[in-house]
């Protein structure tokens, strides 16, 4: 667009007399806490440098510093020497959503292809150990390979291949820069596992020894499940980096830029781009548009949705002087206003960059957890040495103690001084001690499986203590894999804030999340919160008598007028028409003219097959005995107010003198009042009523008559009465805030309460 890229926070003024900026790097191949740790470390010691907060769920990084001692480059470059990849926010606001798609695919891939083999592996590892419990053992296929063992290694070895391939790069990154993170030890746990398995086999099979007990099915049942973790890990991010663009979204694309002469009059127009338009511009915004930037209507009179923004459900009026909010919608006027807030600077776009720091900003419980992250891998790994070297000490200091924890796997017991008898295979160990002693010739009629008390306990146990020392060890890389103390918080954090965007719940960061258990006072906003925030109709009034204009009529007429307007009070009434009437479309509208404000006029013709169509099936029916009804859940009452009026006839008088064209209009007292028509002390009562509730309160005028009234209210919700209850029986005082008037508000509150 011709402008100058720099990093995000254009609304920062960069000046040589300034001692701090601030600046965002997105940064690829963080896996796990341990990454973010490093990262920290590593840019803390450059001089200059303020505060970093690198952020592993929305792979990104928050540097302040003084520039006059470092800068984002040297930021950068310390940053790639670790082996990370760092890109400028500005660079990537589309391809980070397509790496975010790109990192699901490959994870996904992984899953798949560490399920299509992990789930075999993990069915025959199941099948064999059930048949071994039997004390079912199969001869092996040659010597030294059994059945089990070529099944498991033929199913572990492509998903070590294939599913832990990512983990292995990652792991070759951080070793290659004297870093280790989650990936080193997963590497570790499936690479040693696998190959120790492997070693094992071939030196039976080399020295013709019962096939040993292995480890094949550690790898797949790792990979498959860390890798499904690591696919949702994704989604979430992607979730909540669409959470934002959400927001984002509801910025307008381009505006309409006007020049304007000494006296008010506009000379020209065109069209820029949003990120065009500089303060104090004069803009201009159709009907239906998007209010570009925040400002001041200079000129123009409309009524503008802000439910986007503020969360309010009715559109509020504008006229000049007004200000108006960046994202919100033009509805009916066109509108002229000035710029006063554009960029970052915009509401809008504040609110974006609160949900977005609030994702970075940690929680002290997780500033903890990255903190002990850093030493985590090493320490497992320096933990799992010292497991093998102990349990080795303890094997042959205190033989009893591993041959009892192996004997259920076994079923070998340690000599005694008469030969005994098992019905396992020999161990490896028993088996390269019988070579030794000429067991294996064709010649000899001794019994393998017999052990003599002589010369075989410790190579029998050998085997035994290095096979439990490595099954220990193993154990303690594996449950130490998925770190959950390191993705938990800040996954946590980072989904909880981006859901609750999107449902209009602003969270300032972990640490709130973190003490929301000492609140004492809950406060709620009124519209869309306590209330569904689309208005909808509540009650329907007749003035005249039934026999002068029925129900009926009444919906089809006003439901018809109301059908060209697009505001929520007219969206709720035809809705209800609808509903009642049980149509699709309506009559005939023509001249119509719609006042911002007041309300409407047109002429409206061709109901009577709608009128037909609802009384053929005997609802309208309404006695005297019983003069109120309900009509798809909404109140109807039938006040003959004005039956006795000495106005003379009046053309609704009856069906059959009817005409067939009616003019009609909807709208407040003003409005019927601009119109010549008066609008009496009961007619203004049945008004005052419903505005005491915190409805909105419309006439309807037929052909000159004041012939009904609709309300039409933001109904609260059907939980927020429960809601409310139940943390006022918490002990928590809870309080409304609402932008609304004060019966609206105090009648709201007396629902719920």
């Amino acid at each position: 667009m011709g402008f100058d890229a720099s990093v995000i926070g254009e609304h920062q003024t960069y000046s040589m007399e300034r001692t701090e900026e601030s600046a965002d790097l997105m940064i690829s191949g963080m896996t796990c806490s341990s990454c973010v740790h490093t990262i920290e470390s590593a840019v803390a010691e450059l001089p200059g440098l303020l505060s970093v907060s690198v952020a592993l769920s929305l792979s990104k990084g928050h540097f302040k510093f003084d520039p006059n001692k470092t800068n984002i480059r040297k930021i950068k470059e310390a940053i790639e020497d670790l082996g990370f990849e760092v890109t400028l926010p500005s660079k990537v606001n589309f391809d980070h959503q397509k790496e975010h798609r790109e990192a699901i695919r490959k994870w996904l891939h992984s899953f798949l292809w560490s399920l299509i083999f992990g789930v075999p592996c993990m069915t025959i590892m199941m099948v064999f150990m059930s048949r071994h419990s039997r004390k079912i053992h199969d001869e092996d296929l040659i010597p030294g390979l059994s059945l089990e063992n070529l099944l498991l290694f033929l199913t572990s070895t492509p998903v070590l291949i294939f599913g832990g391939r990512l983990f292995f790069i990652q792991a070759y990154k951080a070793l290659k820069h004297r870093a280790a993170n989650m990936d080193v030890l997963i590497a570790l746990a499936t690479s040693i596992s696998y190959a120790y398995s492997l070693a094992m086999v071939i030196i039976a099979m080399s020295l013709r020894l019962k096939s040993p007990m292995v480890f094949f099915d550690t790898p797949p049942m790792l990979l498959m499940f860390i890798s499904l973790g690591r696919w949702l890990e994704h989604k979430a991010k992607s979730k909540t980096s669409e959470a934002l663009a959400k927001l984002r979204s509801y910025q307008a694309v381009e505006a309409i830029l006007c020049e304007m002469d000494k006296n008010g009059l506009i000379t020209s127009e065109q069209s820029i781009e949003i990120e065009m338009v500089q303060r104090s511009d004069i803009l201009k915004v159709l009907p239906g548009a998007k209010i570009p930037v925040d400002g001041i209507v200079v000129s123009g009179l409309s009524s503008v949705d802000e439910a986007l923004i503020t969360g309010e459900a009715m559109p509020v009026p504008k006229h000049p002087g007004d200000v108006v909010i960046g994202g919100s919608i033009n509805q009916t006027g066109v509108l002229i206003l000035r710029a006063t807030h554009v960029g970052q600077d915009t509401a809008l776009a504040q609110i974006a960059r609160l949900v977005e720091e609030a994702q970075t900003n940690k929680a002290p419980i997780q500033k903890y957890a990255d903190k002990i992250a850093g030493y985590f891998v090493p320490m497992i790994i320096s933990v799992s040495m010292i497991t093998v070297i102990a349990w080795i000490i303890v094997g042959y200091v205190n033989p009893k103690a591993i041959d009892d924890s192996m004997m259920a796997d076994h079923g070998t017991f340690m000599g005694t001084k008469s030969p005994v008898v098992t019905h396992h295979p020999m161990t490896q160990a028993d088996r390269i001690h019988a070579a030794m002693m000429g067991v294996h010739n064709t010649s000899t009629n001794e019994d393998p499986h017999t052990k003599h008390p002589s010369g075989t306990l410790m190579e029998s146990m050998d085997e035994k203590i290095f096979e439990f020392a490595f099954r220990c060890a193993l154990s303690v890389l594996a449950i130490a894999c998925p770190c959950a103390l390191g993705l938990a918080t800040p996954t946590a954090v980072m989904v909880g804030t981006g859901i609750g965007a999107l449902n209009g719940i602003l969270i300032k960061g972990g640490e709130p999340l973190e003490i929301v258990e000492t609140i004492k006072t809950i406060v709620f906003d009124k519209t869309g919160t306590l209330t569904k925030g689309k208005p909808q109709m509540t009650k329907v009034c007749l003035f005249v008598d039934h026999s002068l204009c029925s129900i009926g009529k009444l919906l089809a007429l006003v439901g018809t007028a109301e059908g060209s307007s697009e505001h929520p009070i007219a969206v709720a009434i035809t809705s209800f028409v609808k509903d009642t009437l049980e149509i699709e479309t309506f009559a005939t509208c023509s001249e119509f003219i719609a006042a911002v404000g007041y309300g409407l006029t047109c002429k409206v013709s061709g109901i009577e097959p709608l009128i037909d169509r609802y009384e053929e099936k005997d609802r309208l029916k309404i006695s005297i005995a019983s003069p109120d009804m309900t009509l798809s859940g909404v109140v109807v009452e039938r006040l003959p107010l004005l039956e006795n009026r000495s106005r003379g006839p009046s053309p609704v008088d009856s069906p059959a003198q009817a005409p067939q064209v009616y003019t009609v209009l909807v709208g407040n007292r003003d409005w019927m009042r601009q119109n010549g028509m008066d609008v009496s002390e009961d007619v203004d009562q049945k008004m005052m009523e419903q505005e005491r509730k915190g409805h909105t309160a419309v006439l309807v005028a037929i052909d000159g008559v004041v012939t009904g009234m609709l309300a039409v209210a933001d109904a609260v919700k059907p939980e927020a009465r429960l809601a409310v209850y139940t943390l006022q029986k918490m002990g928590l005082d809870v309080f409304m805030l609402t932008g609304d008037n004060r019966r609206t508000a105090e009648a709201i509150a007396a629902e719920v309460r």
